[in-house]
């Protein structure tokens, strides 16, 4: 199962063949060319004859032979009479490769049980469901439930490394087949998912213009570090290095014929060491917040950049979306640079201890690795609809990775002269009417009185608008709230005089060239028994009206004060005025405070109007904090926990029902910067797995069939 190798100073070759088991199942056509080799090269009958002389293998096909400087022939079948094809050339892996590769992975201080776990387990497929990864040791699990989400996405969806066309076992799901509505494929083709799976991984991180490599081992199982016996370390000529440009024929069937060494002990590291030199040593150290820190962390488990780099192809620290740069001090936290392949949920969100970005919440397939304190697991749905979002949920997302990347500390707000930088990352939604000063006019516009920022709220409301089609003068000059689809009612006083900050909007707009219609005046309330037919006036008004008789020449003399005042409704008393008046009342001997368990004759139809206003103020806003209603959206969702134990427990399958909250037009709407605030929607959950599902359906219900709901540990 290793490539043999040509020994140092010998230069006489080593030469091996091997038989493989003929009758290949016919659904190895959808992998192309390669499909016969790659699918002979993973079956069951390996032989081996003496040097030079064909086998007669009877049913079996012609080996393929591994000649000494190390490169591999792809065989065909020998009544056919095909020549062999060279593949990828594995070249010994240096020492001092080896000893840098060994600090990446683990720090000085690591503890020998870490080590001895992580050397114990390989790519072991499970009796139920048959293409479940089952793990025997703590520690290896991310690298494990990457691993098995790859392998659902090829399964489902008919994902593969260089975008084939889809495979048979997802054909199967089409026609419906498989147990429980999920496809269950065979060993061969369990085999063949596994190999494609860590090829889209590998090439994942290769980037443009580098080779994908492969790591082996001639010692099985081999032992990169240990802090007893130094002679047990595997030494660094024992491995070698195949490379591929890029993922094809060739590298498949090189993959394939490997695989015994991936699913033995030490099969999952030496998939880590080919995923770290294929993505660079180096370039892994520089995706990292602290290149110094180790991909496998504290107790031996996956560090989030060891995920990250099997999620996403880069070992960036964080999860959310985008960069933030760290003030004024020059550093930058690196999250998720686009949209993942692989989705992430963490029980750490759930708990506030961190905000995981859109783009790894919804993934381009409904696969997604679930993150625990101690644990990863895999959640997965057997259709898109999951992933599949509103035209507003998506416009909404990039808008708040536009505002979040000048907001690194999330407080909800940004300076006024960042807005412009804000808007050029929304520039693909924007209108192309609005240039810089419509931005500035926007800026004006929005800019809280005195304080030079722009808040998220009112941010949100106008941008919103401008992104489906509203003109930067409706969006001026009307309220920010409007929807398309449902208005917000508004409480106005009647005649109310602009403010100072609204005049200076105006003259900034003016300015700038924009036009903007006059403000609406609104319709004078009725009249009640409790409120005044006149409107109450302000100082400021009272000073303009002054200032407009001085302006006509008039003197001071001249001013008729009695105008100015008569038609204003009275002053309403201050505090001092009120407790005066009630001090004499009580020196008269009169009870100016009423009994409070009498009701007053206007108390319970004030009380009626507050109710009545409060319920029309609610009408047409969004909430956040609701529950998801019987009826609304909902689809099937799987978990799946690979972890055995010695005291009999099993990988376990579970699926499950969500409804998630009915799809609402979020356009010129309040809606949070952040999406932690009411997940729950007001639910105590005791299982942690619905606290992590609602982090990505806010509010949602779970319905689990009678079973038990699945453990994340």
């Amino acid at each position: 199962g290793s490539p043999a190798k040509r020994g140092k100073g010998s230069g006489k070759s080593r030469p091996h063949r091997f038989f493989l088991c003929g009758g290949f199942s016919s659904e190895v056509a959808a992998l192309g060319r390669g499909g016969a080799e790659y699918m002979s090269s993973i079956s069951t009958g390996v032989g081996a004859t003496q040097e030079g002389e064909p086998s007669d293998a009877g049913a079996g096909v012609a080996a393929n032979e591994v000649l000494a400087s190390g490169s591999l022939a792809a065989g065909a079948s020998a009544s056919a009479g095909g020549a062999a094809a060279e593949l990828g050339e594995p070249a010994e892996l240096s020492e001092e490769d080896l000893v840098r590769l060994r600090r990446l992975l683990w720090a000085w201080e690591a503890p020998e049980d870490d080590r001895r776990r992580w050397h114990s387990q390989g790519f072991n497929f499970s009796e139920n469901p048959a293409f479940g990864l089952q793990q025997g040791h703590g520690g290896p699990c991310g690298v494990l439930a990457a691993v098995q989400a790859e392998i659902l996405r090829c399964l489902m969806f008919g994902i593969t490394a260089d975008t084939d066309s889809a495979t048979q076992a997802a054909k199967r799901l089409k026609d419906g087949q498989g147990e429980a509505g999920l496809p269950m494929p065979t060993i061969a083709e369990t085999r063949m998912l596994l190999g494609e799976a860590m090829l889209i991984i590998l090439s994942r991180a290769c980037g443009a213009g580098r080779p994908v490599r492969v790591v082996t081992c001639s010692q099985a199982p081999c032992c990169f570090e240990t802090s007893g016996d130094p002679s047990a370390q595997t030494r660094a000529g024992e491995f070698a290095i195949a490379e591929f440009d890029g993922v094809d024929d060739e590298a498949r069937a090189y993959v394939a014929s490997m695989l015994p060494q991936f699913q033995s002990a030490s099969g999952v590291l030496l998939f880590l060491a080919s995923l770290v030199l294929t993505r660079g040593m180096d370039e892994v150290k520089q995706d990292m917040d602290d290149p110094d820190s180790p991909l496998i962390g504290q107790f031996g488990h996956c560090s989030q950049e060891m995920l990250n780099l099997l999620l996403c192809g880069v070992a960036t620290s964080n999860v959310f979306d985008g960069s933030k740069p760290m003030g004024d001090t020059g550093l930058t936290l690196k999250g998720i640079p686009c949209q993942a392949p692989v989705g992430y949920l963490t029980h750490l969100e759930a708990l506030r201890y961190c905000q995981v970005g859109s783009f790894f919440k919804t993934p381009s397939e409904p696969v997604w690795v679930v993150g625990s304190q101690s644990h990863f697991t895999v959640l997965f749905a057997p259709s898109r609809d999951p992933v599949m979002e509103s035209r507003s949920e998506l416009l909404l997302a990039k808008a708040q990775r536009a505002f979040r990347a000048h907001d690194p500390d999330e407080n909800g707000f940004v300076p006024k002269d960042i807005l412009p930088m804000v808007m050029a990352e929304l520039r693909d939604e924007l209108p192309a009417a609005i240039d810089e000063y419509a931005i500035a006019a926007l800026g004006a516009n929005l800019e809280t009185a005195g304080a030079g920022i722009v808040l998220w709220d009112g941010f949100w409301r106008a941008v919103s608008r401008l992104m489906t089609g509203a003109s930067l003068e409706a969006v001026l000059s009307g309220p920010a709230a409007a929807s398309s689809t449902a208005t917000a009612p508004t409480t106005t006083i009647a005649n109310r005089p602009r403010s100072d900050s609204e005049v200076a909007r105006e003259l900034q707009a003016q300015l700038d060239g924009v036009e903007v219609a006059p403000p609406r005046q609104p319709a004078p309330p009725s009249p009640s028994p409790t409120s005044s037919s006149t409107d109450i006036d302000l100082d400021l008004e009272y000073a303009r009206r002054l200032q407009e008789q001085f302006d006509r020449g008039g003197g001071e003399e001249d001013i008729n004060m009695a105008a100015l005042v008569g038609s204003a409704a009275p002053l309403t008393r201050s505090d001092s005025e009120v407790a005066r008046d009630l001090q004499l009342q009580m020196a008269q001997g009169n009870d100016p405070i009423p009994d409070p368990s009498v009701p007053g004759p206007s108390a319970a139809a004030d009380e009626a109007a507050e109710i009545e206003a409060a319920a029309a103020a609610r009408q047409g806003l969004h909430r956040h904090d609701s529950l998801a209603e019987e009826g609304g959206p909902r689809f099937t969702l799987y978990h799946f926990n690979g972890m055995t134990t010695a005291s009999g427990r099993l990988p376990r399958l579970v699926e499950f029902c969500l409804t998630k909250r009915s799809d609402t037009d979020l356009i010129g709407v309040a809606v949070p910067l952040g999406s932690s605030g009411g997940i729950n929607g007001g639910l105590d959950s005791q299982f942690p797995i619905e606290d992590i599902l609602r982090t990505r359906w806010p509010g949602a219900r779970m319905d689990w069939k009678g079973q038990a709901p699945p453990s994340i540990d």
